[in-house]
């Protein structure tokens, strides 16, 4: 695990993508941003404290720091922190947690 240094706010997370890519039976590489029907797997690198609630109440997140996550590649915002690339997203885009 890398020593982030993005801190999220609310229900976001700091997410490092895994280096999917994929080779064609012709040798051709497709990397995982082009296919749109795989969903994307992440490391969940920071969390923020959760979503806050009409009541003030705050909400915990479900996913914690060392998770595996399932997201679209459409969702979230791509970021460059020294040299390292990162994805913020928030807690609705995870589709799932992946069980190791």
């Amino acid at each position: 695990m890398s020593n982030v240094k993005i801190r999220p706010i609310g229900d976001r997370m700091v997410v490092k993508q895994a280096a999917t890519v994929e080779k064609t039976e012709s040798g051709i590489f497709i990397p995982a941003t082009a296919s749109s029907v795989e969903p994307l797997r992440g490391e969940v690198l920071s969390v923020g404290e959760g979503r806050r609630a009409l009541t003030g109440q705050i909400i915990p997140m479900a996913v914690s720091v060392g998770d595996t996550i399932l997201f679209h590649h459409r969702v979230g915002q791509v970021v460059t922190v020294a040299g390292e690339q990162y994805t913020l997203l928030c807690e609705a885009d995870v589709l799932g947690i992946l069980n190791q």
